[in-house]
Parts: C-alpha cells; sequence; structure tokens
C-alpha cells in the first residue's frame, strides 16, 4: 500500500468528501510516476496550505481516470485527472510541530520548510506515515 501527503486548498478537501474525487491539473513526470503506482486502497493525507494543519485522509477507490466535467463550479482549474477517493474524518493536526519528526523536509532550520511542499503529491515513507497517522487518527 501508498501513502502520500496532497498538499491542498480547503475547497479541493471540501470537494473531496463530497464528490469523492481528487482532481489534478499538473502533469509532472513526477505526478505521473505517482499515478503509474497509485492503486485501490492507498491512503492520501491531507495538508492544507493556508490552515497549516494535516486534516485527515481519504482511501483511493478508483484509480486515475479522465474526465473534463467541472468539479465544482466556482473552481475555475478543470483538473481533468482525477482519482476516487473515500475520505475519513479524523482530528486536525498543526503540521508546524510533525517538521523535525518528517524526513522528508531534509532541512528543519535555516530554510522556509514549505518550500518542501511545492508537490502536489509527496510519496510518504514509513516513518513518515507513522507520524502524520498518529498525528490525526
Amino acid at each position: 500500500m501508498n501513502n502520500y501527503l496532497f498538499v491542498c486548498s480547503r475547497t479541493t478537501r471540501d470537494i473531496a468528501k463530497v464528490k469523492g474525487l481528487i482532481g489534478f491539473h499538473d502533469r509532472t513526470n513526477t505526478l505521473n510516476n505517482e499515478f503509474a503506482k497509485m492503486q485501490k486502497g492507498d491512503r492520501i493525507f491531507f495538508y492544507i496550505t493556508k490552515e497549516k494543519v494535516v486534516d485527515g485522509y481519504a482511501t483511493v477507490n478508483k484509480e486515475m481516470f479522465l474526465d473534463d466535467k467541472k468539479l465544482y463550479e466556482d473552481l475555475d482549474e478543470l483538473c481533468v485527472r482525477r482519482i476516487g477517493v473515500k475520505v475519513t474524518d479524523s482530528k486536525k493536526a498543526d503540521f508546524v510541530p510533525l517538521i523535525p519528526d518528517l524526513s522528508f523536509i531534509k532541512k528543519k532550520k535555516g530554510v522556509v520548510w514549505s518550500a518542501y511542499l511545492v508537490k502536489n503529491l509527496i510519496d510518504l515513507n514509513s516513518q513518515d506515515l507513522s507520524v502524520l497517522e498518529k498525528a490525526v487518527t
């Protein structure tokens, strides 16, 4: 099973909860590689950018597919690359206190840690997964 951190807005997380979908507009090779290995049962934790919190997780129930219908009327981006998810409500966790224990954030001091969150989808190793699981479950 793969686990990811999805960097998104509150609106995107809310759409995932209501519609059971996450949409992506990015077509980078990194994202393509993640979609290629993503499968049903994988988990995606939500990092909400402006709030700096991890807000629950979703389980993938439909692998990547294309759809050109709007996900949400007020959302300008089309986000045609989508995955089906079931969002599990759990507690929110402030992200900043988790940083010292997260291995994907390499430098803890002297840099802007948010620079490590520029990708939409971050593959989590077992250490980072453990940190997030403890924080939100």
